[in-house]
């Protein structure tokens, strides 16, 4: 496993091959599904066109809507799942005595 090149993003860890492999692979997954959906699309578009929308044979474009939404929201967290992302400190985090980062607690402080 070759470790790729830093993330220029704060709070990306460098990520070894095999996982940026499974986070392009999940970008694929997640273009093909699209193009399904703009396909489902489209066959609407179509019939609406061509008067053949009857209560039967009508597409549920806010379901299909909700499909496109919460699909991009699955690969999106498969991706998240892969790159673990870390929280990062903030400049007012920074002891300035000592110029150590404070621990970040999940959970407000209470003053």
């Amino acid at each position: 496993m070759t470790e790729q090149n830093p993330f220029p993003l704060r709070g990306y860890v460098n990520q070894n091959a095999d996982n940026a492999a499974l986070a392009n692979e999940a970008k694929e997954v997640e273009e093909r599904m699209m193009r399904f959906f703009d396909k489902i699309s489209s066959v609407a578009v179509q019939r609406e066109d061509r008067g053949l929308e009857s209560a039967k044979g009508k597409i549920d474009m806010r379901a299909l809507a909700l499909a496109r939404t919460n699909g991009q929201q699955a690969l999106m967290w498969a991706v998240r799942a892969i790159f673990n992302p870390v929280r990062i400190s903030l400049p007012e985090d920074v002891n300035e005595d000592v110029g150590d980062e404070k621990p970040v607690t999940s959970t407000p402080q209470s003053s």
